[in-house]
């Protein structure tokens, strides 16, 4: 029950952080200069669409390779009491993954 808990803590913290990185590289993008008057969204929510997006991008191809090879993957994962799809709860997590994937590249590349 307590590593339940924990894992179910350490994905709230993980999306947290994934959430802010994306925050932080579309605050960068823009320069201040190029702000409009009237802003439309902000970046929080636009880190939220990018992120759900990425997330349901990498779950049809995830979907797409498991029936193409004939994989069989349990219907549904269980953490604590809640339950969600497989495939789902691994595109999630890459999504989350991939902000600090891209940081870790630009870091390296100078």
């Amino acid at each position: 029950m307590h590593m339940e808990i924990l894992l179910l803590i350490l994905i709230v913290v993980l999306i947290i952080f994934a959430i802010r990185e994306k925050v932080k590289q579309k605050i960068k993008a823009v320069p201040l200069y190029d702000m409009p008057e009237e802003a439309k969204s902000s970046p929080v929510s636009q880190a939220l669409t990018e992120l759900v997006a990425i997330a349901g991008g990498i779950y049809i191809a995830l979907l797409l390779i498991t029936t193409f090879l004939g994989l069989e993957l349990p219907d549904k994962i269980k953490i604590i009491s809640v339950e969600f799809d497989t495939i789902a709860g691994i595109a999630l997590f890459l999504a989350l993954v991939q902000p600090f994937v891209l940081k870790i590249l630009k870091l390296m590349k100078g």
